[in-house]
């Protein structure tokens, strides 16, 4: 779920310690305890402030989940 995160950051020159905001727009809210903690395991005990929006679907069927992430990276 977070490789593509992971990716993203990377390509910026950031690492998820930079991220300071993520929005998650997920399916079936039942599932929050597994995007908890893969956060958990990726961005560590210094977690960004986040928003989590049950939805009715995402833009293709199969899709569960979808990550929004914002990092500050300094000067």
């Amino acid at each position: 779920m977070h490789e593509n995160l992971r990716r993203c950051l990377a390509a910026a020159g950031a690492t998820f310690a930079d991220g300071c905001r993520v929005t998650v727009p997920l399916k079936n809210v039942a599932d929050r305890d597994k995007v908890n903690l893969a956060r958990r395991e990726h961005f560590g005990p210094r977690r960004p402030a986040s928003t989590l929006v049950e939805i009715a679907r995402l833009v293709r069927k199969d899709l569960l989940v979808e990550i929004e992430a914002t990092a500050v990276l300094p000067g």
